[in-house]
């Protein structure tokens, strides 16, 4: 049993190594190119904008902050890292995931991206 645990985990790297060699290129503003334009909260934005000529204060406020609500990063020491903390809902989670993942899969309506830097995705704490 152990031999062929051992022969697909093989199998798996060696196939996973030839996966990122052939079809993914490192593309260093891959983040910058294709994570930071997305417009977090689209829809929430949409349908407050509808309302902005009414002048409510609490609807001018989170319009102002979904308008702020970007996606940036730096790099520190050789890390990217988001700049800041942004709110995002789950249609944008998979949008970005769909981005970063890579295979050539499709996250719902988002299609995958091959162009994609190795990517680990911590808690902000590490």
């Amino acid at each position: 049993m152990d031999e062929k645990m051992a022969y697909f985990e093989k199998k798996m790297k060696s196939r996973k190594e030839r996966l990122v060699r052939e079809e993914v290129t490192n593309d260093p503003s891959f983040l910058q190119t294709y994570v930071e334009p997305i417009q977090l909260l689209k829809t929430e934005w949409e349908n407050l904008c509808k309302l902005k000529g009414f002048l409510y204060e609490p609807v001018q406020k989170r319009i102002a902050f979904l308008e702020e609500n970007k996606i940036q990063f730096v790099s520190e020491n050789g890390v990217w890292k988001l700049s800041y903390p942004v709110e995002v809902g789950s249609k944008d989670l998979k949008q970005i995931l769909s981005l970063i993942e890579g295979s050539g899969r499709v996250i719902r309506k988002f299609s995958l991206n091959q162009n994609v830097l190795d990517m680990e995705i911590r808690d902000a704490k590490n």
